[in-house]
């Protein structure tokens, strides 16, 4: 076996083809194989830090969340780094929001245990993500017994479909994906303590 200390994409391709991966997944395959992504969260939620993040419960979730796998496949090697990356919709112009924007926005939430919370724009289930890892670490609201919950809603269905099975895949059982026009809430699972806009209404 083979290693790569600091291995280029270059270097990743080849390591995809003698791993025998198909062409398509090749680069991909070669890249969770030989980065390691935990470290490279652990400098994300450093340089988090140091623009100023200070509430410890996002950070810890950003750190413990994998960015990497709600990302697009040619965008991987880049998921750390701190700028949106585009994903593809047939309905909205959606991107994986930059690391800053997701940990400020969540910040200012100021979740508390057993908080119900409206996410606005799906997009590749990250934030919700995000959140969810919060809500499941804050835990059960300590009067009401109820645990934290979070409804996103989105308005591309191939969005939906995707989103639903990365945070599925995740384990996040405290999340609900809708298919549905944000700009009109949620009605059907309202009332909500918190509501988090991540995209504009057309």
């Amino acid at each position: 076996m083979f290693r790569i200390a600091q291995p280029s994409w270059t270097a990743l391709c080849l390591a995809g083809c003698l791993l025998g991966a198909s062409p398509g997944a090749r680069a991909d395959r070669a890249l969770f194989d030989f980065v390691d992504f935990a470290a490279e969260r652990r400098a994300m939620v450093e340089t988090l830090r140091a623009e100023g993040i200070t509430d410890e419960g996002v950070l810890w979730a950003m750190g413990a969340v994998p960015r990497e796998q709600f990302v697009p496949a040619g965008y991987r090697r880049h998921f750390a780094g701190d700028h949106a990356i585009p994903l593809d919709s047939d309905t909205t112009e959606s991107s994986v929001s930059r690391p800053l924007t997701v940990a400020a926005m969540s910040a200012w939430l100021e979740l508390a245990p057993g908080d119900r919370v409206l996410e606005i724009g799906t997009g590749s289930g990250y934030g919700a993500a995000v959140l969810a890892t919060m809500l499941k670490r804050l835990g059960a609201h300590p009067g009401r017994g109820r645990a934290g919950h979070l409804d996103t809603v989105e308005l591309d269905p191939k969005l939906v479909v995707a989103a639903r099975q990365r945070l599925l895949q995740q384990g996040h059982t405290n999340v609900r994906c809708a298919l549905a026009d944000g700009s009109l809430g949620l009605p059907g699972a309202a009332p909500f303590d918190r509501i988090i806009v991540c995209r504009g209404g057309r």
